[in-house]
């Protein structure tokens, strides 16, 4: 069968409803490309790259299942209550979650900054496990909030070990993304020849990361220690390096053992 599909130019129907759920995904996750509490129907189709009959249409699916709620006063679009189950499911990763715990609770206590672990799926990271910084003024990651992949230290991470040409970041409409550059790619090299990536303020104004890789069975994650650039300065961050380094070294081998 799956030659006969071949040999007249279609495309298994398994294919086709796996694209179908791919683009109702992109429209959920276009509320993570924006700091926006709703969203109308034109700003979705604008993000994904989908018309807007499509995005109606997906937005509809979406609101039966409680993952969306629909504005009626402003024909607008937000996260629903159910999005809080997702977020719960993915971030239920027990072995990795448990085995990074005293990896993170040893380089929080080091750096006094926050240390976290992060995860790929699909074009986005997801930060999975924390341990917050004891500062007042301190960073703090959302468990679960999908994130864009190819921006920060953690973000870097998981494209260059986990796809070393970084080929597969792109667009959600398709086209290549400005950051498929050849000085992203450069980055990327980099990061892969020194083991570790480093960011200053990329998503968040202020912020200061590096991030190290973990593998496990199913691929890779990220660990990595982020605070303010005022007091997580680059002297500090030289000083914690080499702790990231080993913990990030000492918990692949604890999960791949």
């Amino acid at each position: 069968m799956e030659q006969l599909h071949q040999s007249v130019g279609l495309r298994p129907a398994v294919s086709r409803s796996s694209e179908v759920a791919e683009r109702a995904l992109d429209v959920l996750l276009a509320f993570a490309a924006t700091e926006a509490a709703e969203l109308g129907v034109t700003q979705i189709a604008a993000e994904t790259g989908l018309d807007k009959s499509q995005v109606h249409r997906f937005l509809m699916a979406l609101q039966k299942k409680g993952l969306v709620l629909r504005n009626e006063v402003t024909r607008r679009y937000s996260l629903g209550p159910r999005i809080l189950d997702l977020s719960g499911a993915t971030v239920r990763q027990p072995d990795a979650v448990l085995a990074s715990a005293p990896y993170l609770a040893r380089l929080r206590d080091a750096s006094e900054e926050t240390a976290g672990l992060a995860m790929r799926v699909g074009r986005y990271r997801v930060h999975v496990a924390q341990e917050e910084s004891r500062h007042e003024l301190r960073r703090r990651f959302e468990i679960g909030t999908p994130l864009p992949v190819e921006v920060g230290a953690f973000g870097k991470v998981l494209v260059a070990f986990g796809s070393l040409d970084g080929g597969d970041v792109t667009r959600r409409d398709g086209r290549a993304s400005s950051r498929q550059s050849r000085e992203f790619k450069r980055q990327l090299s980099h990061i892969v020849a020194s083991g570790f990536a480093e960011s200053h303020g990329e998503r968040v104004p202020g912020i200061h990361s590096i991030a190290a890789p973990v593998r496990t069975p199913s691929g890779v994650m990220a660990i990595g220690v982020s605070g303010p650039v005022t007091r997580f300065t680059d002297a500090r961050a030289r000083d914690v390096l080499p702790l990231l380094l080993n913990a990030a070294d000492e918990l692949s081998s604890t999960l791949t053992s």
